[in-house]
């Protein structure tokens, strides 16, 4: 049988250069906000923030300042709408570049791609997905025969070498 870790090491270059570009994703918001800092205007984006966005701005504001790294790390792991407001305020803070983009990509190419890619392995491992179908088949036992008849049928497609008159593989490439 294959472990998680094993699964993990196979996609973890593809995974990490996910995360990677997530973090490039990151930096306009970062750029746009240090230039109109550095120009001397005010950012729209960060004065319109209300509310939570508001709360969370000034908690960020405080700690930014003194913990960038750290912050920034952090708010990069976890899937969240408030790593844009990050940026933001890491650019109109002046944060380093450095100090950013390298948090930015620690944060998302590291920890968050290694947390989610671990969600799925085992979200989809045998076992899980044995222990779900048997819950389905407790409440619905219909339910879970269409469901292991469809599975079946699916990774039969999807193993075995296509012909021309065959319909492709739910998952294929």
């Amino acid at each position: 049988t294959i472990g998680m870790l094993e699964i993990y090491m196979g996609l973890g270059l593809e995974a990490f250069l996910w995360g990677f570009g997530t973090a490039i994703g990151e930096l306009p918001p970062y750029f746009v906000a240090r230039a109109a800092s550095e120009a001397g205007r005010v950012n729209e984006e960060l004065e319109s923030q209300e509310g939570t966005f508001k709360r969370v701005k000034d908690f960020l504001e405080k700690v930014i300042t003194r913990h960038a790294f750290v912050v920034v790390v952090l708010c990069a792991s976890i899937p969240n709408p408030f790593f844009d407001l990050a940026g933001l305020l890491c650019g109109h803070f002046l944060i380093s570049f450095w100090t950013f983009f390298g948090a930015t990509v620690i944060g998302k190419a590291c920890i968050k791609v290694s947390i989610q890619s671990f969600f799925v392995i085992f979200i989809f491992s045998a076992h899980t997905v044995e222990k779900v179908l048997s819950l389905v088949g407790s409440l619905l036992p219909q339910l879970e025969v269409m469901l292991r008849t469809q599975m079946i049928k699916q990774k039969e497609k999807l193993y075995k070498a296509e012909s021309p008159n065959e319909e492709a593989p739910l998952l294929s490439v």
